[in-house]
């Protein structure tokens, strides 16, 4: 296989370990500079200066932002859910029902400045027409996995989310025309690199035969409607090609497709 090949002839099985040593920290830790080397709780704190910068100097100073406690809520909101569908109608809803005083133009202006500042993403659906395109939620993603500890509270951590952050960061650092695609099945992503389509699932675990089953479908759905004859399912460690009506599906280990993609 094209990327076992490459990687026994670059790397030797001490250096591979070290690259997946790095990774593991990356996928939980983030990748400023200056978390790189801290300890887990001068990390925290690092990342949580990060954040009070974006409220105050990026976004609150900047646009003149009066509710405070709405945009704090919606950072922790956002940062917690990463590769999460957002409707903001529902959004919206939930915000109401839970006392906030907003209108629908705030949630989006506010989303849009945490845009601006390049603290979030948001990723829209493929389609042909823009208004079809804002009719559909989004898909939102943090500029770094880091921010997302500081947040949840949870103890076992979500390695589908953290991957799939990551994955777009990847993606978007190329290009900043990232989809998520969507007819029977939904597939994480799609966008053009160079000129090369890339059309992506990102699943942790495929040990379950139904869970590899209804990525490779999706896959496959997608790479038909986008005329591709390559597409990837990312995971944590499974490496295989399948092959389907004269396509290429690469089942590759995240941090293999980070590096052979870069």
């Amino acid at each position: 296989m094209k990327y076992e090949r490459q990687f026994q002839k670059d790397h030797s099985s001490k250096s591979i370990s070290f690259i997946q040593n790095a990774f593991n920290h990356f996928l939980f830790d983030g990748g400023f500079p200056e978390t790189v080397a801290a300890n887990n709780d001068l990390q925290k704190r690092i990342l949580s200066d990060y954040v009070d910068l974006i409220i105050y100097r990026d976004v609150i100073e900047r646009y003149g932002i009066k509710n405070n406690a709405l945009l704090k809520h919606l950072i922790k909101y956002s940062f917690t859910n990463i590769g999460t569908l957002v409707s903001f109608t529902k959004l919206f809803n939930d915000l109401k029902s839970q006392g906030f005083k907003l209108g629908k133009d705030t949630l989006f202006e506010y989303f849009s400045y945490l845009n601006e500042a390049y603290a979030l993403f948001s990723v829209p659906i493929f389609r042909n027409s823009i208004k079809e395109e804002q009719r559909n939620p989004k898909k939102i993603y943090s500029i770094d996995n880091g921010f997302k500890s500081i947040f949840d509270s949870s103890f076992s951590p979500d390695f589908g989310k953290l991957y799939e952050n990551i994955s777009f960061l990847h993606l978007r650092r190329q290009t900043k025309e990232v989809y998520y695609f969507k007819q029977n099945q939904e597939v994480d992503f799609y966008s053009i690199v160079n000129g090369k389509k890339i059309i992506a699932n990102i699943s942790y675990n495929i040990s379950d035969m139904q869970t590899k089953k209804r990525e490779l479908e999706g896959l496959g759905e997608a790479m038909e409607f986008f005329h591709s004859q390559t597409g990837y399912l990312i995971t944590k460690d499974e490496e295989q090609v399948i092959k389907q009506r004269g396509r290429k599906i690469f089942i590759v280990p995240l941090w293999k497709w980070l590096l052979e993609n870069s």
